[in-house]
């Protein structure tokens, strides 16, 4: 059973209550914070993108001459172009 956040500081008294509000905001924020962190990095690698590795397994791989290492410079523009937008909500709009 979940119970709504203004139900739980509502049943709280006036100082808890707002201490309980903002101890929730900072984990609020904690938990994007790690998100962003974590999340970005595992897509923005050859990993995390499906479609380079059906490339990398199949017959076609040969013919383009795609290899893991070439996936990888394939990625860079991405990972960085995520992770300066990650830093960016995180620090304007957090």
């Amino acid at each position: 059973m979940s119970v709504p956040r203004a139900d739980v500081l509502a049943r709280l008294p006036k100082s808890a209550a707002d201490h309980a509000a903002q101890i929730m905001s900072h984990f609020d924020r904690l938990a994007v914070c790690i998100n962003t962190g974590t999340n970005i990095p595992g897509v923005a690698t050859p990993n995390g993108q499906a479609a380079f590795l059906f490339l990398l397994t199949s017959a076609l791989a040969s013919a383009i001459r795609l290899s893991y290492g070439r996936m990888i410079w394939l990625a860079l523009p991405y990972t960085i172009t995520m992770t300066f937008t990650g830093l960016a909500a995180t620090w304007f709009l957090l």
